[in-house]
């Protein structure tokens, strides 16, 4: 059939109804600036291939966990520890060019 299921709540009762608080439907903060995420994005596309695999499984959120993609992508732990600190130290020099570069352009606004 084509036709959508009917939802219910989670609840035993099928009666759940949420508190009326209004402090959970505060928007949620923003944790980063747009000028750094793409200060970071630029960084990163910065560090070579082998180190810039490393640091995005170990921190890019995926489903898959970190040793199941580390498995399989075939980096024993002791590489994945040399590749995560030579990347660190990469990414974190290449950051704060990207970062200075940024912060000391004219504001065109």
């Amino acid at each position: 059939m084509d036709r959508q299921r009917r939802r219910t709540c989670g609840s035993a009762e099928g009666r759940y109804r949420s508190t009326q608080d209004d402090q959970d439907r505060q928007p949620p903060e923003v944790l980063q600036h747009i000028d750094e995420a793409l200060a970071c994005q630029r960084a990163l596309a910065r560090v070579p291939e082998l180190e810039r695999k490393v640091l995005t499984i170990l921190y890019v959120p995926q489903r898959m966990s970190i040793e199941m993609q580390l498995r399989l992508a075939h980096i024993p732990a002791r590489l994945c520890q040399e590749r995560h600190l030579r990347g660190l130290r990469m990414f974190d020099n290449l950051y704060q060019n990207y970062s200075r570069s940024v912060s000391q352009a004219p504001n065109k606004y």
